[in-house]
Protein backbone atom coordinates (compact mmCIF):
# COMPACT_ATOMS: atom_id res chain seq x y z
CA UNK A 1 0.00 0.00 0.00
CA UNK A 2 1.15 3.61 -0.53
CA UNK A 3 1.04 4.83 2.86
CA UNK A 4 3.40 1.60 4.16
CA UNK A 5 6.20 2.66 1.65
CA UNK A 6 9.27 2.64 3.57
CA UNK A 7 10.79 3.33 6.94
CA UNK A 8 13.74 5.30 5.84
CA UNK A 9 13.40 9.23 7.52
CA UNK A 10 14.29 12.28 5.08
CA UNK A 11 17.09 14.27 6.35
CA UNK A 12 15.97 18.20 5.84
CA UNK A 13 18.74 20.04 7.25
CA UNK A 14 20.00 20.86 3.87
CA UNK A 15 16.38 21.50 2.62
CA UNK A 16 14.65 19.68 0.42
CA UNK A 17 15.35 18.54 -2.87
CA UNK A 18 12.64 17.03 -5.62
CA UNK A 19 13.71 14.81 -8.52
CA UNK A 20 11.30 13.24 -11.13
CA UNK A 21 12.97 10.85 -13.59
CA UNK A 22 10.60 9.95 -16.55
CA UNK A 23 7.68 9.93 -14.49
CA UNK A 24 4.31 8.89 -15.85
CA UNK A 25 1.06 9.22 -14.67
CA UNK A 26 -2.29 8.03 -16.13
CA UNK A 27 -6.04 7.90 -14.27
CA UNK A 28 -6.62 5.59 -17.53
CA UNK A 29 -5.31 3.48 -20.55
CA UNK A 30 -6.84 5.45 -22.71
CA UNK A 31 -6.01 9.10 -20.74
CA UNK A 32 -1.83 10.05 -20.74
CA UNK A 33 -2.25 13.04 -18.29
CA UNK A 34 1.95 12.95 -17.01
CA UNK A 35 4.26 10.99 -19.37
CA UNK A 36 7.73 10.94 -19.13
CA UNK A 37 7.92 14.17 -17.25
CA UNK A 38 11.13 14.81 -15.80
CA UNK A 39 12.85 17.88 -13.87
CA UNK A 40 14.98 18.87 -10.66
CA UNK A 41 13.80 21.49 -8.16
CA UNK A 42 16.75 22.22 -5.75
CA UNK A 43 16.26 23.40 -2.17
CA UNK A 44 15.22 26.76 -1.51
CA UNK A 45 14.51 27.18 -5.14
CA UNK A 46 11.33 28.89 -6.08
CA UNK A 47 9.27 27.55 -9.19
CA UNK A 48 5.96 27.50 -10.89
CA UNK A 49 4.16 24.87 -12.85
CA UNK A 50 2.23 26.32 -15.42
CA UNK A 51 -0.82 24.84 -17.11
CA UNK A 52 -4.26 24.62 -17.55
CA UNK A 53 -7.39 22.91 -15.59
CA UNK A 54 -6.60 18.96 -15.66
CA UNK A 55 -3.06 19.28 -17.28
CA UNK A 56 -1.89 17.37 -14.35
CA UNK A 57 -0.67 20.05 -11.90
CA UNK A 58 -2.55 18.39 -8.98
CA UNK A 59 -1.24 15.48 -9.54
CA UNK A 60 1.80 16.29 -9.57
CA UNK A 61 1.45 17.66 -5.90
CA UNK A 62 0.04 14.40 -5.06
CA UNK A 63 2.68 12.19 -6.63
CA UNK A 64 5.70 14.21 -4.55
CA UNK A 65 3.96 13.54 -1.51
CA UNK A 66 3.46 10.44 -2.34
CA UNK A 67 -0.76 10.28 -2.30
CA UNK A 68 -0.26 8.43 -5.32
CA UNK A 69 2.22 6.68 -7.01
CA UNK A 70 4.27 7.09 -10.65
CA UNK A 71 3.06 4.21 -13.28
CA UNK A 72 6.68 4.06 -14.53
CA UNK A 73 9.30 6.03 -13.81
CA UNK A 74 10.70 6.88 -9.99
CA UNK A 75 10.81 10.14 -7.58
CA UNK A 76 13.63 11.17 -5.63
CA UNK A 77 13.55 13.42 -2.25
CA UNK A 78 16.83 13.98 -1.26
CA UNK A 79 18.22 11.49 -3.40
CA UNK A 80 16.37 9.07 -2.14
CA UNK A 81 13.50 6.83 -3.80
CA UNK A 82 10.15 7.97 -2.69
CA UNK A 83 9.27 4.21 -2.12
CA UNK A 84 11.92 4.27 0.64
CA UNK A 85 10.63 6.79 2.59
CA UNK A 86 8.86 6.95 5.89
CA UNK A 87 5.97 9.63 4.00
CA UNK A 88 4.46 10.26 7.60
CA UNK A 89 7.83 12.39 8.51
CA UNK A 90 7.98 13.06 4.97
CA UNK A 91 5.03 14.89 5.59
CA UNK A 92 6.04 16.63 8.68
CA UNK A 93 8.18 18.92 6.55
CA UNK A 94 5.72 19.80 3.93
CA UNK A 95 2.91 22.86 4.00
CA UNK A 96 0.39 22.29 1.34
CA UNK A 97 -2.39 24.75 0.44
CA UNK A 98 -5.00 23.11 -1.99
CA UNK A 99 -8.57 23.44 -2.74
CA UNK A 100 -10.45 25.05 0.64
CA UNK A 101 -11.26 22.52 3.40
CA UNK A 102 -12.79 23.91 6.27
CA UNK A 103 -13.51 21.96 9.62
CA UNK A 104 -16.71 23.36 11.49
CA UNK A 105 -14.87 23.93 14.56
CA UNK A 106 -13.07 27.28 15.63
CA UNK A 107 -10.36 29.86 13.20
CA UNK A 108 -7.26 28.41 15.58
CA UNK A 109 -8.40 24.61 14.99
CA UNK A 110 -8.72 25.10 11.52
CA UNK A 111 -5.20 26.47 11.08
CA UNK A 112 -3.28 23.93 13.61
CA UNK A 113 -5.40 20.96 12.43
CA UNK A 114 -4.46 18.50 15.44
CA UNK A 115 -0.84 19.84 15.70
CA UNK A 116 0.32 20.41 18.79
CA UNK A 117 2.98 22.66 21.10
CA UNK A 118 2.80 25.55 18.59
CA UNK A 119 3.37 28.94 20.10
CA UNK A 120 0.18 31.56 19.88
CA UNK A 121 2.75 34.11 18.91
CA UNK A 122 3.85 32.36 15.68
CA UNK A 123 -0.01 31.78 14.57
CA UNK A 124 -0.30 35.64 15.30
CA UNK A 125 2.75 36.10 13.61
CA UNK A 126 1.51 34.29 10.03
CA UNK A 127 -2.10 36.04 10.54
CA UNK A 128 -0.57 39.33 10.38
CA UNK A 129 1.71 38.61 7.34
CA UNK A 130 -1.36 37.33 5.57
CA UNK A 131 -3.13 40.33 6.84
CA UNK A 132 -5.85 38.15 8.40
CA UNK A 133 -4.86 39.36 11.88
CA UNK A 134 -7.10 42.71 11.94
CA UNK A 135 -9.77 40.88 10.68
CA UNK A 136 -9.80 38.15 12.72
CA UNK A 137 -9.40 40.33 16.26
CA UNK A 138 -12.22 42.42 15.28
CA UNK A 139 -14.70 39.31 15.46
CA UNK A 140 -16.11 39.48 18.67
CA UNK A 141 -14.35 35.78 19.73
CA UNK A 142 -11.17 36.47 17.55
CA UNK A 143 -9.96 32.62 16.68
CA UNK A 144 -12.16 30.88 18.74
CA UNK A 145 -14.76 32.04 16.15
CA UNK A 146 -16.56 29.29 14.72
CA UNK A 147 -16.30 28.76 11.03
CA UNK A 148 -19.74 26.69 8.52
CA UNK A 149 -18.27 24.02 6.40
CA UNK A 150 -18.43 27.32 3.51
CA UNK A 151 -15.59 29.16 5.85
CA UNK A 152 -18.05 31.56 6.96
CA UNK A 153 -18.03 34.27 8.31
CA UNK A 154 -14.50 35.03 5.89
CA UNK A 155 -15.00 35.38 2.55
CA UNK A 156 -13.73 33.59 0.09
CA UNK A 157 -10.59 35.14 -0.21
CA UNK A 158 -9.96 35.15 2.98
CA UNK A 159 -10.57 31.38 3.51
CA UNK A 160 -7.78 30.99 0.79
CA UNK A 161 -5.14 33.20 2.95
CA UNK A 162 -6.37 30.34 5.79
CA UNK A 163 -5.04 27.61 3.53
CA UNK A 164 -2.00 29.57 3.44
CA UNK A 165 -1.19 30.29 7.08
CA UNK A 166 -2.24 26.15 7.58
CA UNK A 167 0.61 25.64 5.27
CA UNK A 168 2.66 28.36 6.54
CA UNK A 169 2.50 27.18 10.24
CA UNK A 170 4.76 24.31 10.46
CA UNK A 171 7.72 25.99 9.63
CA UNK A 172 7.75 23.53 6.36
CA UNK A 173 10.79 22.87 4.06
CA UNK A 174 8.83 21.92 1.21
CA UNK A 175 5.80 24.41 0.25
CA UNK A 176 3.56 23.37 -2.29
CA UNK A 177 0.98 26.06 -3.33
CA UNK A 178 -1.77 24.54 -5.67
CA UNK A 179 -3.91 26.76 -7.48
CA UNK A 180 -4.67 28.94 -3.98
CA UNK A 181 -3.31 31.81 -6.11
CA UNK A 182 -5.36 31.63 -8.82
CA UNK A 183 -8.45 33.18 -7.16
CA UNK A 184 -7.24 35.90 -5.45
CA UNK A 185 -7.27 39.62 -6.40
CA UNK A 186 -4.85 41.52 -7.18
CA UNK A 187 -4.04 43.17 -3.58
CA UNK A 188 -3.87 40.41 -2.05
CA UNK A 189 -1.92 38.22 -4.64
CA UNK A 190 0.87 41.34 -4.39
CA UNK A 191 1.07 40.64 -1.05
CA UNK A 192 1.62 37.31 -1.14
CA UNK A 193 3.68 36.64 -3.73
CA UNK A 194 6.22 39.45 -1.68
CA UNK A 195 5.80 37.39 1.38
CA UNK A 196 6.68 33.79 -0.56
CA UNK A 197 9.67 36.19 -1.71
CA UNK A 198 10.88 36.83 1.75
CA UNK A 199 10.42 33.21 2.52
CA UNK A 200 12.94 32.43 -0.28
CA UNK A 201 15.62 31.09 2.36
CA UNK A 202 13.45 29.22 4.51
CA UNK A 203 11.97 26.70 2.06
CA UNK A 204 11.49 24.92 -1.09
CA UNK A 205 8.48 26.53 -3.17
CA UNK A 206 6.38 24.74 -5.81
CA UNK A 207 3.34 26.77 -7.02
CA UNK A 208 0.65 25.56 -9.27
CA UNK A 209 -1.20 27.74 -11.17
CA UNK A 210 -3.16 27.95 -14.65
CA UNK A 211 -2.98 32.00 -14.84
CA UNK A 212 0.12 33.16 -17.06
CA UNK A 213 0.40 36.37 -15.45
CA UNK A 214 1.17 34.19 -12.01
CA UNK A 215 3.73 32.42 -13.34
CA UNK A 216 5.74 35.11 -15.10
CA UNK A 217 6.66 36.03 -11.78
CA UNK A 218 8.97 33.02 -11.27
CA UNK A 219 12.11 32.57 -13.01
CA UNK A 220 11.47 29.10 -13.01
CA UNK A 221 8.54 27.46 -14.84
CA UNK A 222 7.70 23.59 -15.60
CA UNK A 223 5.04 23.76 -18.00
CA UNK A 224 2.33 21.30 -18.87
CA UNK A 225 0.67 21.08 -22.14
CA UNK A 226 -1.59 18.35 -21.86
CA UNK A 227 -5.33 19.09 -22.30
Amino acid sequence: AQETYGQHDLNVSNGIEIKFSNVSFNFSPHVKLIENLSFTIKPLQQICVFGCSGSGKSTIAELITGLRTPHQGYIEINGINIRELNLAQVRQHIGYAGQIEIIETSILDNILIGRSGIDIDKVSQVLKDLNLYDIIFRLPNGLETQLTPSGAPFSFQQAKLLMLARALLCEPKLVIIDEILDGLDALHLTKVLNLLAEHRNDFTLIVMTRIETIAKNFEQQITLNNV
